[in-house]
């Protein structure tokens, strides 16, 4: 070998030397058994299937790796070679480089290094069910919303929503819910900020948004029939805004802004933040209760935003 000659370059222009050296790993060795088997699948390749070169690919500049191949009359493209060399070895690059001892024995070490990331079923853990649950609400999914609360609560589980009325109700009359805001409210979202344990607890922080529309007034009397959400949901749309606000208990030019945008039967989009804590049972690890903290934060209308 050359003094200033590398052993790639030794082999490129010795390729005959490349058969003599020594194997870089035992016989026995996975690697090795798939080097045989990419060099008898480069022999079989037939020549006569496949064109002549034209013009512009005689003077394409070979690459090492080209060179190489060529020392070994491979026929077939180095295209295609370097794809089901890539493809094996789980490497992706646009050109090749020759394949020297470091190389090889680099990439072996990765590969015994590897192992298989641990999968979990995030839609189904107990953890992840405030994400899942926004995720299904935003899709308007209330088949598998339904489902997937019934298989985490508790038979005798509650919901409660803790404003000034603290109004609680089974986890049915919640589903029932569930799907008359996805009715009236077909645009709402919620976006999941954060998830934590504490104890016995999952304490999820989101945020939601939704349009109102003078319209929706319209339908609220025929389509809400339960006498539990028809105070939240019937009435004139300047009463069921200023509760859902608070409007009493801000200030007087935001109210007075707020109920002009209503009389001019503006659509406005209305912003908030729900705390959801859900208590679970230590031993079963059901839910027990739901509980939501929510409050509404902004409106929106035109681009011009009312902080409240």
């Amino acid at each position: 070998m050359m003094p200033n000659m590398s052993s790639d370059e030794f082999f490129l222009a010795n390729p005959e030397a490349y058969a003599e050296a020594e194997p870089i790993l035992d016989k026995d060795d996975e690697f090795l058994a798939f080097w045989e088997d990419l060099t008898h699948d480069f022999e079989n390749f037939e020549t006569n299937d496949h064109p002549s070169p034209t013009p512009s690919q005689e003077s394409h500049k070979l690459t090492p790796m080209e060179q190489y191949l060529e020392s070994l009359h491979c026929a077939g493209t180095v295209k295609e070679i370097s794809k089901n060399l890539s493809k094996k070895l789980g490497v992706v690059k646009s050109t090749m480089k020759p394949i020297s001892n470091y190389f090889t024995k680099k990439v072996f070490a990765n590969m015994k290094k590897m192992c298989p990331f641990p999968v979990f079923d995030k839609s189904d853990a107990m953890l992840y069910l405030p994400s899942t649950m926004a995720k299904l609400a935003n899709s308007g999914d209330i088949e598998k919303f339904t489902t997937l609360l019934r298989t985490h609560s508790d038979k005798n589980a509650k919901v409660i929503l803790c404003n000034k009325t603290n109004l609680e109700m089974p986890v049915s009359k919640f589903l029932e819910l569930v799907e008359l805001v996805d009715d009236l409210y077909p645009d709402s979202m919620n976006c999941m900020h954060s998830t934590k344990v504490i104890n016995n607890k999952i304490v999820a922080v989101m945020y939601y948004k939704y349009t109102d529309a003078p319209e929706i007034y319209e339908h609220t009397e025929s389509m809400v029939t339960d006498p539990l959400f028809r105070t939240f949901f019937v009435g004139s749309r300047k009463e069921i805004v200023q509760r859902a606000l608070q409007l009493h208990e801000k200030s007087e030019t935001l109210q007075k802004d707020i109920n002009m945008l209503i009389d001019m039967q503006e659509e406005l989009q209305m912003y908030g933040k729900s705390d959801l804590v859900m208590t679970f049972d230590a031993v079963s690890k059901k839910i027990m209760t739901y509980e939501y903290y929510s409050t509404a934060t902004s409106v929106s209308h035109n681009g011009v935003q009312y902080n409240l």
